[in-house]
């Protein structure tokens, strides 16, 4: 919306513009929040599982690597 556009609207229609980008802010914080969770969960099962052998934890990476290539 263009700030000509927004001047003409009433201050009951910018309200309800500024509640509607509120809650979509919030909507995204707390999706961020969850996939923040996740990727801490994933790296946190990576550490345990690379811990567990150095070995495997050189494959893991080479394949990762490998794949960053391809």
């Amino acid at each position: 919306m263009k700030d000509k556009d927004l001047r003409r609207l009433n201050r009951k229609d910018l309200l309800e513009i500024v509640t509607q980008q509120q809650q979509e802010i919030e909507r995204l914080e707390s999706k961020l929040k969850e996939a923040n969770a996740q990727l801490e969960d994933r790296c946190i099962r990576l550490d345990l599982h690379t811990a567990g052998s150095v070995g495997k934890a050189i494959e893991l990476l080479t394949g990762i690597l490998r794949e960053d290539r391809a």
